[in-house]
């Protein structure tokens, strides 16, 4: 969002987590996990939009799953489901 008088940055995450997994895929991983902590922010549609289009483009498999804790511990429970 621009603010007036005032220099910003904005991100495009879903072009972003796009390149990501688009690199992932191209150097040979086939599967990707999304560990997102709600469906219901609006970076959450946008990121694994930006995953999901890598993975239909390249051919992988994408899994998300809802995680509300980021610690590293929470990360490899919700790998492991």
């Amino acid at each position: 969002h621009e603010i007036s008088g005032m220099d910003t940055v904005l991100v495009d995450h879903e072009a972003a987590f796009y390149e990501c997994a688009a690199h992932l895929l191209e150097i040979g991983r086939k599967r990707l996990i999304y560990l997102g902590s709600s469906e219901d922010t609006p970076l959450y549609g946008q990121e694994l939009a930006g995953i999901r289009r890598a993975a239909v483009e390249y051919g992988g498999e994408l899994f998300a799953v809802k995680n509300d804790n980021f610690t590293v511990m929470d990360g490899h429970r919700s790998a492991k489901q």
